[in-house]
């Protein structure tokens, strides 16, 4: 896990999660742009998991391990399952359920944070 990525991760999802919350009660969503944030979000979303994956395959072993590979699949998914769902669409639902999906994917990144440093400083958590 890189913490670094981690923490922005969090940071630009929760604040992108703000701002179209806002403008969809302003009434001012827009699916166009949005949609670089979504992608730069999921990038780093990728890069994440993919680094993740190495650690585990180098040997490090995350608390609940299952519940970690759980939260880091679902983390991956939850952007493209919304943007599938609201693509292109302009509607302030559309932009709530993004909103959602941002907040989903910083609280899911803390808690594979939190179950990745388990198994490091927890070795009977496995």
């Amino acid at each position: 896990m890189i913490e670094p990525l981690a923490i922005a991760i969090t940071v630009v999802a929760t604040l992108a999660a703000l701002v179209t919350g806002s403008v969809c009660v302003a009434g001012t969503y827009r699916w166009t742009a949005l949609a670089p944030t979504l992608a730069l979000v999921e990038t780093a979303l990728a890069i994440q998991a993919v680094v993740d994956l190495v650690g585990i395959a180098r040997g490090h072993r995350p608390g609940e391990p299952g519940v970690h590979l759980a939260y880091l699949a679902t983390s991956v998914l939850v952007i493209p399952a919304a943007a599938a769902q609201v693509r292109g669409d302009d509607d302030r639902w559309s932009g709530a359920l993004c909103a959602a999906a941002l907040l989903v994917v910083a609280v899911l990144v803390v808690r594979l944070a939190t179950t990745w440093h388990a198994g490091a400083t927890s070795p009977a958590l496995h």
